[in-house]
C-alpha cells in the first residue's frame, strides 16, 4: 500500500483527519531511511546514528458522544480503518467510549472497550489478562513472583458477593449454636490451613487476611448451603486472575518449613 492511499481517508471527519495525521506520521518514520529502491521500516535516522526499530505503536481514543448514539458516526469512522492495511510494525490501539448507545456488536455503552488493529486485523483487547501478566512478568524479572498475586475485580458485581458472604455467616452461626465446640474446632482448623496473606506466626505477624476462595471451598461441607454460592459470586466478580504456581518440589519445601513453625501444612 502507499502512502497516499494510507495518508487518504474518504470521509475527513474529525476523527479522519486524527487518523490520517496518525498515519502519516507512521509512515514518514518508517520511510526516513527510503532510497530510490523497496522502501523498509529500519535503518538509521538521519544525522543521529540511532537505529529504528521499525515497530510503532498509535494510540487513540474514540469518544462517541452524540455523534455516535444518534448517528452511528463513530462506527463509521472504525469502519473506515479497518479498511486500512497497516504496515508491517504498525499498530493502532484504539480506546472507545463516552456514547450512551453504540451502532456495532463490539464496542458496549457506559464501558471503556480497547481494541488492536494491525495487519492481522482488529481484536478486542483482554485488559484484565494484560494488565495481571504484565505484572507477573515484572516480578518474575524481579525476583519476587513467588510473593505476587493480582485479579482485576469487576466492583460491581461485589454487592452480590458481600451479601453470599454474610450469608455464609449466618449459616456459620446457626450451625455453631447447635454444637459450638466442634464446629468451631473444625472451623479454626480450616481456616488456619487457608491460603492467606500475611504471614499468621508469631514472626511474621498474625492477619485475618485470607483467600475467600479458598475457604469457601474447605468448608463446602461445613456449611453446605452457602459456601459453594460464594464461590459462585466471587467467580463472577474477579475478571481474571495471575499467582505464582510453586512446583511440587517448591510445594514440599514450603510444608515443610510451615511444619517446623509449628503450622499444618495445606
Amino acid at each position: 500500500m502507499t502512502g497516499s492511499e494510507i495518508c487518504t481517508l474518504r470521509r475527513w471527519s474529525r476523527l479522519g483527519r486524527v487518523l490520517a495525521v496518525a498515519s502519516c506520521l507512521c509512515l514518514f518514520l518508517m520511510l526516513l531511511d527510503c532510497g530510490k529502491g523497496e522502501c523498509t521500516a529500519s535503518g538509521d535516522l538521519p544525522g543521529t546514528g540511532e537505529p529504528t526499530t521499525g515497530k510503532w505503536v498509535v494510540e487513540l481514543y474514540m469518544c462517541g458522544t452524540d455523534l455516535e448514539s444518534k448517528a452511528g458516526a463513530g462506527t463509521s469512522d472504525l469502519v473506515e480503518l479497518t479498511q486500512l492495511q497497516p504496515p508491517d510494525g504498525v499498530t493502532f490501539v484504539i480506546q472507545t467510549g463516552g456514547a450512551r448507545e453504540w451502532h456495532n456488536n463490539q464496542a458496549k455503552a457506559g464501558e471503556i472497550d480497547r481494541f488492536i488493529f494491525d495487519k492481522d486485523g482488529l481484536r478486542q483487547l483482554a485488559l484484565a489478562k494484560v494488565m495481571c501478566d504484565s505484572y507477573m512478568e515484572g516480578c518474575e524479572a524481579a525476583g519476587t513472583a513467588d510473593q505476587a498475586t493480582l485479579s482485576v475485580t469487576d466492583l460491581r458485581k461485589l454487592p452480590q458477593l458481600r451479601d453470599a458472604y454474610e450469608n455464609m455467616g449466618v449459616e456459620a452461626m446457626a450451625a455453631a449454636s447447635q454444637a459450638p465446640k466442634p464446629f468451631f474446632s473444625r472451623y479454626a482448623r480450616e481456616a488456619e490451613q487457608t491460603t492467606n496473606f500475611g504471614g499468621n506466626t508469631r514472626d511474621t505477624g498474625f492477619t485475618n487476611m485470607i483467600d475467600m476462595g479458598d475457604f469457601a471451598k474447605r468448608t463446602a461441607d461445613l456449611l453446605p448451603d452457602t459456601a459453594s454460592k460464594v464461590q459462585q459470586a466471587l467467580a463472577n466478580a474477579v475478571l481474571y486472575q495471575t499467582e505464582w504456581q510453586a512446583d511440587e518440589h517448591d510445594r514440599r519445601l514450603r510444608c515443610r518449613v510451615e511444619q517446623l513453625s509449628h503450622l499444618r501444612c495445606p
